[in-house]
């Protein structure tokens, strides 16, 4: 009776080609994750902005500074040459023109790279003003403004070196 029942042999677990696909994909989700915190902590990105709540608060003043350029019918253009720039502001209802101008260049993806320069009057609405560093490529955000009004834009370096700034466009949208 023994000799009917052949009993077979245990296959070893690392002969079955199931037990080597699980090992390769928990291998590749191990090496994949590694990867991926190596990756973040060598790049530092940076938030681009650091205050949400403060930026959140200040979009009421931003839309009043909008409405006021709109109301004087500003609009200005910016070239950008290497490290320089030039504008001309077109006064539209301004009484006079300002003597200097705050410009923000915003790159859109690496917040170390912002800058703020002002920019000095030359007379007859003309601008200009050397920046600390040439502009990286990529886009940038604009931001011309004085205490009553601002104007916006955005270009892309080095496939633009010229850009009209106007007022935001959601104050044409209410």
């Amino acid at each position: 009776m023994m000799g009917d029942h052949e009993q077979k042999p245990i296959e070893h677990p690392l002969r079955n080609p199931f037990v080597w696909m699980l090992l390769c994909i928990l291998g590749w989700s191990v090496v994949s994750g590694l990867s991926m915190i190596l990756v973040a902590i060598k790049t530092n990105d940076g938030v681009v902005i650091d205050d949400y709540y403060r930026q959140g608060r200040l979009i009421n003043r931003r839309t009043e500074l909008d409405q006021q350029a709109a109301d004087y019918g500003l609009r200005a253009e910016l070239s950008i040459h290497d490290s320089a720039t030039g504008l001309q502001l077109h006064q539209g209802q301004l009484v006079s023109y300002p003597q200097q101008l705050q410009l923000t260049l915003w790159h859109s993806t690496m917040s170390g790279h912002d800058q703020t320069q002002q920019l000095l009057h030359l007379g007859g609405g003309h601008y200009s003003q050397q920046l600390p560093q040439s502009l990286r490529p990529g886009r940038w955000h604009l931001e011309l403004k004085t205490a009553e009004w601002r104007l916006v834009g955005d270009i892309h370096v080095p496939d633009q070196t010229q850009v009209e700034l106007s007022p935001s466009a959601m104050v044409f949208s209410q």
